[in-house]
């Protein structure tokens, strides 16, 4: 293989992790919706909420990456 197959490959490796993670962890929305007794504790849902901001935020940062990498690789 050459460079450009290999930089484009790897592109859209960090395309499809990126999209896994944004599947996953979605990110955090504001609700302003009543709570049942059953709801997690308020410590809880700030641990989850902070929790999908980072990988949500690195799933950002993967396709940024991938989409550049598979640019550069038309160009190599």
């Amino acid at each position: 293989m050459d460079c450009s197959t290999i930089i484009n490959t790897v592109g859209l490796a960090f395309d499809i992790a990126g999209v896994v993670l944004l599947f996953y962890y979605e990110p955090p929305k504001e609700t302003h919706a009543l709570l049942l007794q059953s709801a997690p504790s308020k410590e809880r849902r700030e641990k989850t909420k902070n929790l999908k901001r980072k990988f949500s935020g690195l799933a950002l940062v993967l396709l940024i990456i991938g989409f550049l990498l598979q640019i550069v690789s038309n160009f190599v």
